[in-house]
């Protein structure tokens, strides 16, 4: 299951730079079948300058590569502009 959602979201060891450094992301938490939804929530560690988690809430049922492209920038946004812990709903323009 885990290269499952690995694939619908490359994100376990990707590593994001920032002005602040480089943080690299693993899954703890990867999502569970949903029941009644087509959302999925992977809860995502950053270690870098300092340790941080993300619960981050995608749509299974869009393109892979917009999903991807539009998560990955988010994140990266999320990691530029907030600090401590935090939860992030992506691609649900």
């Amino acid at each position: 299951m885990h290269s499952e959602h690995n694939a619908t979201l490359p994100i376990d060891g990707r590593v994001f730079t920032t002005s602040l450094g480089k943080w690299t992301a693993s899954v703890l938490r990867w999502p569970i079948p949903p029941q009644n939804s087509t959302v999925l929530l992977f809860e995502v560690e950053f270690k870098g300058p300092s340790t941080r988690r993300l619960k981050l809430w995608v749509p299974g049922e869009i393109e892979p590569e917009k999903r991807q492209q539009e998560a990955f920038e988010d994140v990266q946004r999320w990691l530029e502009t907030q600090n401590g812990d935090g939860e992030l709903r992506s691609c649900f323009s």
